[in-house]
């Protein structure tokens, strides 16, 4: 699983001179900056140091998938460029998405493209893991878990109505889901303003989570349990 946490470095924006292995550090507007690198690499591809600086533009832009993608190719041209720079803390989570996306669309399965979502959404990148997630629920729709997640991905992306309706549906097709009841509890209360609504959630939740307590660890259970037992005061 990809860790929740990755570090992001705003480099000095660097031009290209004639030689090969210079760059002059500037401070150039980021879209100039992104211009220049890029007719730069239209004649020499290979060059590492500025795909790094390409790869950091699109990341601090919010393109993570693009920064990845352009980091991996730097790192697959010369390893110990991108090692000692410093974009170093960001390669295992470029190489490690960059090769699941790579998987996901070659294989075209649904268990592809279900880690690639994973990792686009334990990355924050939500966006995307919605993509990933209706991807795979288009190969195979029965996925109540992984409706659920993309109906969290939603929620965590602000698209609280898209949320509702995936949650919704995972009900219709499994009324006794435990976290399909509890998460439609809290987004009827805290998202939706229905808190009478949400009390009916609230109540099955207690209800199929005493009923399957074994297939909680104690900690959880513990946990989930006195939540909803607040609620319910």
């Amino acid at each position: 699983m990809i860790k929740n946490y990755f570090i992001l470095f705003l480099f000095p924006i660097f031009l290209y001179s004639s030689n090969y292995s210079i760059c002059i550090a500037q401070r150039f507007d980021t879209e100039y900056a992104k211009t220049q690198i890029e007719k730069i690499l239209e004649k020499e591809t290979q060059n590492v140091q500025c795909l790094i600086q390409l790869s950091n533009i699109y990341l601090k832009e919010g393109k993570l998938t693009k920064g990845f993608d352009i980091l991996t190719e730097a790192y697959s041209i010369d390893s110990n460029v991108v090692k000692n720079s410093e974009m170093a803390k960001i390669i295992p989570f470029a190489l490690q998405v960059t090769a699941l996306k790579n998987k996901a669309q070659k294989n075209n399965d649904y268990n592809s493209w279900n880690k690639l979502a994973d990792g686009y959404y334990d990355l924050g990148i939500l966006s995307e893991a919605i993509v990933a997630y209706k991807k795979s629920l288009g190969i195979n729709s029965k996925q109540n878990n992984i409706r659920l997640k993309l109906g969290l991905a939603y929620k965590k992306n602000g698209q609280i109505y898209s949320c509702e309706n995936e949650i919704r549906t995972v009900l219709l097709n499994e009324k006794d889901n435990f976290y399909a009841n509890y998460y439609m509890a809290k987004i009827l209360k805290y998202n939706l303003d229905r808190p009478s609504k949400a009390i009916d959630y609230f109540k099955s939740s207690y209800k199929i989570l005493i009923k399957q307590k074994n297939k909680f660890k104690y900690t959880k259970y513990k946990n989930l349990l006195d939540d909803i037992l607040k609620e319910l005061k």
